[in-house]
């Protein structure tokens, strides 16, 4: 992925999600996505060409650029 504001490029290896779409489900969801389901800026994405109605979402991605354990935020 790129990195806004510079030249610079980052690897995406692993996608990793916790979600809570509806305030009335209160269990958080977790799950992963394969790293090529990202998509920068300018992308095209793919869809079959009999598609009518394409449905998407959004993410918002946060990288935390150093190793570490018991972060603060």
């Amino acid at each position: 992925m790129d990195v806004t504001g510079t030249r610079d490029h980052f690897p995406v290896h692993r996608i990793y999600c916790v979600g809570q779409n509806y305030a009335k489900n209160v269990r958080l969801d977790f799950f992963n996505k394969p790293a090529d389901a990202a998509y920068t800026e300018g992308s095209e994405l793919p869809y079959p060409m009999a598609t009518e109605n394409l449905n998407h979402e959004i993410e918002l991605v946060v990288t935390i650029g150093k190793n570490g354990t018991n972060l603060s935020e």
